[in-house]
């Protein structure tokens, strides 16, 4: 072959993707979008739905390297989910009174606190400001929940801003599934998110490091690489006959000794984190409360379509991971620590369809939620 056959071989090559590139975007743009959760109950019929899912799963795309907690979202401007220069999500706030101290109250946890699913005003520590400052508006509550973060990431995270000089009179944590989830993917309960993937950036070949970066820029700007890799993901679920996880995952093999031993692990590290919480309180002088979310991996039954989350939640359907959450949630329950609460049974009388996948809930949800916080912060904190 020539070495102008190849130059022309390689030109329609690339024509030929531009081509099918350009018409899967015109028929996705056409039939809409394929969001399976746009038929739950927390979404159907509502006008900001698609957007705000986007929005959402953009999220994900909008996080950039944080010094010591590895990740960060930051100055992200959209219709519903917006967040700051600092990572904090937008959060409803009154008008603070002029008249008394104003009292700062920063939540932390993981997307669930964030509000992955839900509009800016409508997250946790939105429903938790309107509730705290009904009577009087003194409580500004900073939002700095993010994607995947777990309990010892934002420990880390309010250290850095006390180091800062932004220390809070109130600290609130909101945890649960991403410490027990992200240790059993690392398969050791010391771990942060995606831990595999910057082990192999670091210390992997050169082949892991380009396929790495190759996926991850196709799956940036290419939306027909985007419904391939949807595709192969489903071809594999039909094939095994569940969902699978889009990644590996060391716990999944994992005996049940060996998951006895990962339960201990992550629960003592929760513990010790939660000892460090208490000290760090005492020593700069602000109060916390922490609390344990509830989740669908606590197996207490679906209602209405979180049915249809067994065949699309991956995590739904290994029987491992479900397994070592309730081993660590009944190890947390034996925490003694007076400012822990376990608040997990909280949507355990809902009527309606809340959750749209294992921990992620709707709007409605986020209030029962906040409701639930506020309650304990008024009764036993006087908030």
């Amino acid at each position: 072959m020539t070495k102008k056959n190849i130059v022309f071989t390689v030109v329609l090559v690339l024509l030929m993707l531009v081509f099918i590139e350009l018409s899967v975007r015109v028929f996705t743009t056409i039939i809409g979008p394929r969001d399976p959760r746009l038929s739950f109950a927390s979404f159907k019929g509502k006008e900001w739905a698609v957007d705000l899912l986007k929005e959402s799963e953009d999220m994900v795309y909008y996080t950039f390297f944080d010094p010591y907690t590895m990740w960060s979202v930051k100055n992200h401007k959209g219709k519903y989910v917006n967040s700051d220069a600092e990572g904090r999500r937008l959060t409803w706030n009154p008008p603070m009174s002029s008249s008394g101290k104003v009292v700062n109250v920063y939540t932390f946890g993981g997307s669930t606190m964030f509000g992955a699913g839900s509009r800016d005003d409508y997250t946790i520590a939105s429903d938790l400001s309107k509730s705290m400052n009904l009577k009087s508006a003194k409580y500004y509550i900073s939002n700095y929940g993010q994607p995947a973060y777990r309990f010892n990431q934002e420990v880390l995270k309010l250290i850095l801003l006390i180091k800062d000089g932004k220390k809070p009179d109130w600290a609130i944590f909101y945890d649960g599934v991403n410490d027990v989830t992200i240790s059993y993917e690392a398969g050791q309960a010391y771990s942060i998110g995606e831990e595999n993937a910057i082990r192999n950036k670091l210390q992997g070949s050169n082949l892991d490091y380009f396929t790495m970066g190759a996926r991850g820029i196709l799956g940036n700007i290419c939306e027909s690489c985007k419904i391939a890799f949807h595709f192969i993901k489903d071809f594999r679920s039909n094939i095994s006959g569940k969902a699978v996880w889009p990644r590996p995952v060391v716990g999944q093999s994992y005996s049940e000794e060996k998951r006895e031993s990962l339960a201990n692990d992550i629960s003592r590290d929760y513990q010790t984190t939660l000892d460090l919480l208490d000290k760090l309180s005492k020593a700069y002088g602000f109060k916390y409360v922490v609390f344990w979310q509830p989740s669908l991996l606590d197996g207490k039954g679906f209602i209405g379509d979180e049915k249809a989350l067994e065949k699309i939640d991956f995590a739904m359907q290994d029987s491992n991971l479900l397994d070592l959450y309730r081993r660590v949630h009944g190890k947390i329950d034996q925490i003694k620590n007076p400012n822990f609460f376990d608040i997990s049974q909280v949507l355990d009388k809902r009527q309606n369809q809340i959750y749209y996948d294992k921990v992620h809930v709707s709007e409605e949800g986020n209030e029962i939620i906040s409701q639930a916080i506020f309650k304990i912060l008024n009764e036993k904190y006087g908030l």
